[in-house]
């Protein structure tokens, strides 16, 4: 029986340790949370890139070329939109 009681306590002592290390590690990602606008916009670019690199294999292509010069329009058009001010 008494076992049974120190196993309870040291389950519930656990998830309480637990919970506030998980309650602190949120506390400390919403401090020092990064932009969202940059980040995704550069992991969306090197997606983006990288599959119209596999997708056009000929490096000097006229098809080629255009629509990479399409991908760098599309993208200098999207950080003209982003308020640069803002970012932290």
């Amino acid at each position: 029986m008494k076992r049974i009681v120190l196993y309870r306590l040291l389950c519930s002592l656990g998830f309480v340790l637990l919970s506030l290390v998980v309650q602190a590690q949120i506390q400390v990602d919403r401090e020092f949370a990064p932009c969202d606008v940059m980040p995704n916009m550069m992991v969306n670019y090197d997606a983006d890139y990288k599959s119209l690199a596999i997708a056009y294999v000929v490096d000097y292509a006229p098809e080629r070329r255009a629509r990479f010069e399409k991908l760098y329009n599309d993208y200098l058009a999207k950080l003209n939109q982003v308020d640069f001010n803002t970012l932290p």
